[in-house]
């Protein structure tokens, strides 16, 4: 049922568990009774967000609790920020549960699109065989309204050329394009 539920260990101690980019870890209640016991609790959670950031580049929620009780922690920014402790209600019941189910949820930022969509010539990537599989359909598959569109935005891109820097980022594409998809762009 938790196909995505892993154990994995990280600096001095053992994740509880990480569902998806969700880091849970539990305590005992008698563990979080006073504000040092939290701090330290707290900072084992930072310490860990901040591991699994360095090793896999993934910036990981996490949540603190002793099952009466909640904290959630977050990047923001490259810091690592904690809500107080406060009683589970019925919303974060439901995040939790959210959380475990969403099998194939990503957080939606730019570290993520990058990893996922990034084309390059020096790597190979789903996104740059879609793209030159799609490259290559053009190139073979050539219709009249291919062609049509593409003395269309031809003509719209021709505005763009006479700008000498749009111009410099023009043939640096260029460049780019010739080298992933191994053929001339002319």
């Amino acid at each position: 049922m938790f196909g995505n539920l892993t154990k994995r260990k990280s600096g001095s101690g053992r994740l509880d568990a990480v569902v998806n980019n969700l880091i849970i870890e539990y305590k005992h209640h008698s563990k979080l009774e006073n504000k040092d016991e939290f701090d330290t609790a707290s900072q084992q959670v930072k310490d860990y967000l901040y591991a699994l950031l360095s090793k896999d580049k993934i910036k990981y929620s996490a949540i603190l609790t002793d099952g009466i009780r909640i904290s959630y922690f977050s990047f923001s920014g490259d810091e690592v920020l904690n809500t107080s402790l406060s009683p589970i209600n019925v919303e974060d019941i439901d995040t939790i549960i959210k959380a475990i189910l969403a099998n194939s949820s990503k957080k939606f930022v730019p570290e993520n699109i990058l990893k996922d969509f990034s084309v390059n010539h020096k790597s190979e990537s789903i996104s740059r065989t879609v793209a030159t599989c799609l490259f290559n359909l053009l190139k073979t598959n050539c219709t009249e309204k291919t062609n049509m569109l593409f003395c269309e935005w031809q003509s719209l891109m021709h505005l763009s050329v006479d700008d000498n820097g749009k111009s410099n980022d023009i043939e640096k594409r260029r460049k780019d394009l010739s080298l992933i998809f191994n053929s001339d762009i002319n």
